[in-house]
C-alpha cells in the first residue's frame, strides 16, 4: 500500500490536514491478511506414491506453494543441511539424526504410521523374524537412506529408487528390502512383481522435516495435517492404490 504524506514542496497546513486524514481514514479500513509466500519453496520429489498424494493435500491446505524436482536422497539431504531446501517430506526423526540435521530441522506433527516391511522375491523359503537374521543376507537399499536397523545388515546392495530396489531383490542380487507397505502395495499396482511381503520390520511415524529458518511454517502444516485427519481423507488417499 502506498504511503500518503504531505508534499515536500509545500509547508501548506491544508495539505497536511488532508494528507493526515487520508491516512486515518486508509489506517480505520485496513485489514491484516496473511502475505503469501514470494516463491514456491523447492522441495525433494519423493518416489513414495501414497506419501506423494498425502504430501501433496497437505502443503495445498496450508497453502504453501512448493517447487519439486526429482533429486537423488543423498544430494536431498545435502541440500537440506545448506538451506536450499526448505521444506522436505516425508519421514520420522529416526532416519535425519546427523548433527548437521538435527543442527536445522524441525519437525510437524504426525500424518500418518506407516509399516515398514521386508521384501523377499515370491516363492522364497527365506523368513525374517528378527533384525538379527539379516546378518546373513544382501540387503538392498536406497543410496542416501537411514535404516533404523543397518547395524545388523550382513552387506548392501545399493539402488537409485524404489523401482530398482525391487528389480535388486526380483533378479536375486540382494535377498531383501525394507520399505514401507503402502509403498510396496502402490508400486505393485501399477508393475506386478514377483515380489512378497515378508513381515514388518518396524512402524513409524511419518510427518514433514521443515527447516529452521521457516519456523513459522509448522503451525500452517500442522492445522492442514489436523483438518485432513479429520475429514479422514489422508489415510485414504495415501492407502488407495493407484493404477
Amino acid at each position: 500500500m502506498p504511503t500518503y504524506a504531505p508534499s515536500s514542496g509545500s509547508n501548506s497546513p491544508m495539505r497536511g490536514i488532508v494528507g493526515l486524514a487520508v491516512a486515518l481514514l486508509f489506517s480505520a479500513n485496513t485489514v491484516a491478511v496473511p502475505v503469501p509466500d514470494e516463491a514456491p519453496l523447492r522441495v525433494g520429489l519423493s518416489d513414495s506414491f501414497g506419501i506423494e498424494f498425502a504430501w501433496k493435500a497437505i502443503t495445498k491446505e496450508a497453502g504453501i506453494l512448493v517447487e519439486a524436482e526429482e533429486i537423488s536422497h543423498a544430494r536431498r539431504r545435502r541440500m537440506f543441511i545448506e538451506g536450499y531446501i526448505l521444506i522436505d517430506c516425508c519421514m520420522t526423526p529416526e532416519w535425519r539424526d546427523t548433527p548437521e540435521e538435527n543442527a536445522v530441522q524441525l519437525f510437524t506433527d504426525v500424518f500418518y504410521r506407516s509399516e515398514e516391511v521386508y521384501i523377499l522375491r515370491s516363492g522364497t523359503d527365506l523368513r525374517i523374524k528378527e533384525p538379527a537374521d539379516l546378518r546373513a543376507l544382501r540387503v538392498a537399499v536406497i543410496r542416501g537412506f537411514t535404516y533404523e536397523n543397518a547395524e545388523y545388515f550382513g552387506s548392501v546392495v545399493p539402488s537409485k529408487n524404489i523401482n530398482s530396489l525391487f528389480t535388486l531383490v526380483e533378479r536375486g542380487r540382494a535377498h531383501v528390502a525394507i520399505v514401507s507397505k503402502v509403498d510396496f502395495l502402490h508400486h505393485m499396482a501399477q508393475r506386478s512383481r514377483a515380489l512378497e511381503v515378508g513381515g514388518v520390520e518396524s512402524v513409524v511415524d511419518m510427518r514433514i522435516r521443515v527447516h529452521k529458518s521457516r519456523a513459522e511454517l509448522i503451525p500452517r502444516l500442522n492445522a492442514a495435517i489436523a483438518k485432513l485427519k479429520r475429514a479422514g481423507t489422508l489415510i485414504e488417499m495415501i492407502e488407495t492404490p493407484q493404477k
